[in-house]
């Protein structure tokens, strides 16, 4: 494998179980709870006094990173 092989392949998602900024609870979230950050890898915020619980955020997530109790 050559060095640019190499960094191409260490540069892949292996799905760690942090949010990768797909989007997917925030196009979901038909009660606008989720917000979504200005800048590319920007921390996406919940309005829990919006949430109603439908989990369709969680379900959704490729990444497993929300969870909801």
């Amino acid at each position: 494998m050559t060095q640019d092989q190499a960094v191409g392949e260490a540069k892949r998602c292996m799905s760690c179980g942090m949010c990768f900024d797909c989007g997917s609870c925030w196009s979901l979230c038909q009660d606008q709870a989720v917000i979504k950050p200005q800048e590319k890898m920007g921390e996406y915020k919940i309005k829990l006094e919006y949430c109603n619980g439908c989990k369709k955020c969680a379900e959704n997530c490729p990444c497993g990173y929300i969870e909801m109790h």
